[in-house]
């Protein structure tokens, strides 16, 4: 994924680094680092990324189109593994 486009969607979803480190309980510098592609979170945390993004876009949009925006932005259209177990 473009390491813009995740920047971009945490504006989108009206937040800072800093906010929406907040929310999830790190660092705006670790935001920062990871928007850069500096360093990949796990998986866990990336799902939680994404639930934040999606909450704060659901503010605006249908909250399924909120949930697979914030899926192909975040995670570049990837489901997790519960997602993906979920489905089968």
């Amino acid at each position: 994924m473009p390491n813009t486009a995740r920047a971009e969607v945490r504006k989108r979803a009206g937040l800072t680094q800093n906010g929406l480190g907040k929310k999830i309980g790190i660092s705006s510098t670790q935001i920062s680092l990871w928007e850069t592609g500096q360093v990949e979170f796990p998986s866990a945390l990336v799902d939680r990324i994404a639930n934040v993004l999606e909450s704060e876009l659901a503010k605006g949009f249908e909250v399924s189109n909120a949930q697979q925006i914030a899926r192909v932005l975040v995670r570049g259209g990837a489901r997790s593994k519960t997602e993906n177990k979920s489905n089968e």
